[in-house]
């Protein structure tokens, strides 16, 4: 009994915690969670970008892998408004996807993300070839060498891991991926088969830059 008096003793003169105290603790919360949300909202673009970059570069990679291991040339098909990239063993070896053609798989590409092909106007920029594309002052020409229409440009990796384009000869060209935060990058693939990364205007020069 009397270890039960001291235990109500014990706690008699705490006290709870406020109401200001609570709003006040809610509110702090609150600042920092949407402090949090700008951050990330920030960022996103930036990581779908790095994400759409990387992901080319990786397939570019792993296509010019297989038709060296399989000894059988590879078509890289890139949809820009769909948002995918498709690659395929071309079976007949004659540039072009048909029925008898084995797909490797299909990537989807990040969202929110611009994706085009040519050549920028810009002194310091990576080489390439087709695709009309501008943004951000960036002005890319059209030659047709890879152009498919409606945003579509195809690769072909030979068995020997070189580029062709859709005519056949060896060619190399650059793939632009921009945000709507005007931060630009690009993959030039040279005909050897070397994939290069570029960023445009890190330093705020407005030039390319090796990645």
């Amino acid at each position: 009994m009397r270890q039960k008096i001291n235990i109500i003793l014990l706690f008699k003169d705490q006290k709870g915690i406020t109401l200001v105290e609570l709003l006040v603790v809610v509110a702090v919360f609150a600042v920092l969670g949407v402090s949090s949300l700008l951050v990330i909202g920030d960022q996103l673009p930036v990581m779908r970008l790095n994400s759409g970059h990387a992901a080319l570069r990786g397939e570019i990679n792993a296509a010019r892998a297989n038709a060296i291991r399989h000894n059988t040339p590879v078509l890289l098909m890139i949809n820009g408004p769909g948002k995918t990239l498709k690659a395929w063993y071309d079976e007949n070896d004659n540039g072009t996807v048909d029925a008898g053609d084995r797909e490797i798989r299909t990537t989807n590409l990040p969202d929110m993300v611009q994706y085009g092909y040519g050549t920028p106007t810009q002194a310091g920029a990576p080489t390439g070839g087709p695709g009309p594309f501008s943004y951000s002052g960036v002005v890319v020409t059209n030659t047709g060498t890879f152009d498919l229409g409606s945003g579509r440009y195809m690769i072909t990796v030979t068995n020997k891991g070189w580029i062709h384009n859709t005519a056949g000869a060896l060619a190399g060209g650059c793939i632009y991926l921009s945000n709507t935060y005007s931060k630009f990058v690009a993959l030039e693939f040279l005909s050897g088969g070397v994939v290069v990364p570029w960023e445009y205007d890190i330093k705020g020069d407005g030039q390319w830059t090796q990645k």
